[in-house]
């Protein structure tokens, strides 16, 4: 006698609400995100400043380079209190690369440094005008002006930092000076000699709010 047919069976009203449920109960349990315990972290002071040929008011940030050193400037400080060019090692353990002496050199540094090549390029306040200076310090500590503002249409007391092209050029802004009689600042560019273009962009007073050009480019 031959087999009846086989009947696809189905399963009844009954039973498919608790297996959709253990089903979807699978999947969510194939979601779940593992939480790892947080890690602690931790404070450390690196270097803290005396206020003597350390330097001292380091007011702006920090470069850092491929082996965890961190470059800075203070504001004062120094062998001769104008401010310094400093680096601090991964293990906190800080040299002066070069201190400024407030004169064509330099001082008085509030703006932060750019690092290109070993070179760390800045800018202070003063220098040989009282105007501000633009300089670059090498990997031995050797200081070079690059360019100084006279404080008329080239501009004073660059207080930001700078930034620099593929080509070389600087770029930063002045607190003061400019090309107009109202000018409270200008924007300069230059060679990596900071050799000033004839004509410069300027910004003007506005009644709105304040016209020095503090923060630094991009």
């Amino acid at each position: 006698m031959a087999n009846p047919e086989r009947q696809p069976q189905t399963l009844s009203p009954h039973l498919r609400v608790p297996i959709t449920a253990l089903s979807l109960a699978v999947l969510l349990a194939s979601m779940v995100v593992v939480a790892l315990p947080a890690q602690s972290q931790t404070f450390k002071v690196l270097h803290s400043f005396t206020g003597g040929v350390d330097g001292q008011a380091p007011v702006a940030g920090l470069v850092r380079d491929g082996a965890g050193n961190l470059y800075g400037t203070t504001d004062m400080g120094g062998s001769s209190n104008f401010g310094a060019v400093f680096k601090v090692s991964a293990t906190g353990a800080e040299n002066v690369l070069y201190s400024f002496t407030g004169g064509a050199d330099g001082g008085g540094l509030t703006a932060g440094l750019i690092r290109v090549a070993g070179i760390l390029y800045g800018t202070a306040q003063r220098g040989l005008y009282n105007s501000g200076v633009v300089f670059k310090v090498d990997a031995t500590g050797k200081e070079t002006v690059l360019y100084t503002f006279t404080g008329k249409t080239d501009g004073a007391s660059p207080s930001s930092g700078l930034i620099r092209d593929s080509a070389g050029n600087l770029y930063g802004t002045t607190g003061g000076g400019g090309a107009l009689a109202d000018c409270n600042g200008t924007a300069v560019e230059s060679s990596s000699s900071w050799i000033p273009p004839a004509r410069k962009p300027c910004f003007t007073t506005l009644p709105a709010g304040p016209t020095e050009p503090i923060p630094s480019l991009v």
